[in-house]
Formats: structure tokens, sequence, C-alpha cells
């Protein structure tokens, strides 16, 4: 999967996996939180110039994730807003899949 991160839903509850830090105020984050219609979904979420941004789902995961249950588990930022997350999601035959999505 490509493409910027964008909006996800709202969700009802959320947890980080990972967070890196490439310099001071610079941050990046990602996850899991739960969507309005139940399911596990995959997040990341920003930090630029000390100020965070709003979490977003990870491009195409919520499309790709079937089964219900997606998650971020490691993100790493080798540079200010250059950002790169990996994890996974399940697919309509309840198998977990990988992904792995970057921010330039």
């Amino acid at each position: 999967m490509r493409g910027d991160w964008h909006a996800g839903q709202a969700g009802r509850a959320g947890e980080p996996m990972s967070r890196h830090r490439s310099s001071a105020g610079n941050c990046a984050a990602g996850g899991t939180y739960t969507d309005g219609s139940g399911h596990v979904q995959a997040f990341v979420i920003v930090e630029r110039n000390g100020a965070w941004g709003s979490a977003r789902q990870v491009p195409g995961s919520g499309a790709l994730n079937m089964g219900g249950n997606a998650g971020a588990n490691t993100v790493s930022c080798p540079s200010a807003g250059n950002c790169a997350a990996g994890g996974f999601y399940t697919d309509q035959s309840d198998n977990q899949q990988g992904f792995v999505v970057n921010r330039t």
C-alpha cells in the first residue's frame, strides 16, 4: 500500500503499539483503534515541530481489513517527516496479511 496517510473514522478506543522519535518534537506513532462498527483498525499519527496531528487510518487498510482486526506494529522515521509503518490486517479468509506504508 502506498500513499499519504489520510483521516480515519472516529473510534471508541485507541492503543499505541509503536512510537519513534527522529528528533526533539518530531515523532510518529502507530497502533490500533476500534471503529464505530466494532472492528479493530490500524492508525498512524505524526508530531511535527512539537505539534501532534490527527490520528489517521493506515491508507488502504480499511478496505483490506475484511476480518476486522488490523494494527500498525512498528513505525520508523529516519528523518523528520519521512516515516514508514508496518503492521497487519485480517483478510476475508480470516488470514493475517502484512503491510508497509511510507510517508515522505
